[in-house]
């Protein structure tokens, strides 16, 4: 099939070589390291997206040539197509798991969920088992207002009417939702409580990372405070006033406080100290957008 595929888009020479390439990648993810791709190799990567879709006809390694496109379409680095298994596995826990018991409140115009760590808020380009499809089962009315990333955990809001929806909008656009994130971070924090505001912008050359910019980076505001310590780890309360992507895990790795588990901005050492990102979104507090009542929602965190 994929000859085939390949031959309908052009007969270079070098596709072909790319066509060996993704065959014998098999089960050696732990020895691939996105940087060091050929640009051209990425880009044909995503241009080629309905090869997913030929895993049926595929003769013997559908699966894995699936889990190659979906591992590159949003992780970049060594150490996480390592840690893929693992992902995997989780995976297939939330399958077994009944939708229902995440549930933390609902009613005719909200959906609040308590999303697993490891499922996309919204479809990925390549994978669409996603917390939005899952509320969507539930709800068919169901909409995204707001979005946690892949690795985090926690509440997430979905719109189930016209009033609900825009009412939430609203909300975010004015910023009158209090959220609250717990972190298990390596190192000890120098103050009890402090804010942090290091502008951040898109790192173009070592994407999906952001990095600060002083120049052109969107302002984000990330209040802290101390919960608790352990040993050489410390567990923080997080208060993002802004929403600017990987906000929190670039803020606390700016003040030497990477989170465990963090693939993209934690060394090696801390990345490895923990089974998955300990991030979780705990507490959103907000006024239902349709009856004004204010509502104090919370998930506990399972690390």
């Amino acid at each position: 099939m994929l000859p085939k595929l390949f031959d309908v888009r052009g007969k270079s020479q070098w596709r072909k070589r790319f066509v060996r390439l993704i065959e014998g990648f098999n089960k050696r993810f732990d020895k691939v390291d996105g940087r060091l791709w050929p640009s051209r190799m990425m880009a044909l990567l995503h241009r080629f997206h309905d090869l997913k879709r030929c895993k049926e006809r595929w003769n013997g390694s559908g699966n894995d040539l699936t889990k190659v496109f979906d591992i590159l379409s949003h992780k970049s680095d060594s150490s996480s197509l390592n840690r893929y298994d693992t992902q995997a596995e989780g995976k297939k826990r939330l399958r077994r798991r009944n939708v229902k018991d995440w549930i933390i409140f609902e009613d005719e115009h909200l959906l609040v969920m308590n999303k697993p760590a490891g499922l996309f808020t919204t479809p990925g380009r390549f994978e669409k088992r996603c917390l939005l499809n899952e509320a969507r089962a539930l709800r068919a009315e169901a909409q995204a207002v707001h979005r946690l990333d892949l690795d985090t955990s926690g509440l997430v809001v979905f719109g189930c009417s016209k009033r609900g929806i825009s009412g939430l909008n609203q909300l975010f656009r004015e910023r009158r939702i209090d959220k609250q994130y717990v972190a298990q971070v390596a190192g000890t924090a120098a103050v009890d409580a402090g804010e942090i505001t290091f502008p951040l912008g898109p790192d173009r050359l070592r994407r999906p990372r952001q990095r600060v910019n002083w120049r052109t980076g969107k302002q984000a505001l990330t209040r802290y405070r101390v919960l608790s310590a352990a040993g050489s780890q410390t567990r923080l309360a997080l208060m993002p006033v802004t929403g600017v992507r990987h906000q929190l895990r670039l803020h606390l790795a700016l003040i030497g406080l990477p989170i465990v588990g963090c693939d993209l901005y934690a060394p090696a050492s801390v990345r490895a100290s923990g089974a998955r990102l300990m991030l979780h979104a705990q507490r959103l507090t907000f006024a239902h957008p349709a009856t004004n009542l204010e509502l104090h929602l919370e998930a506990a965190p399972d690390f």
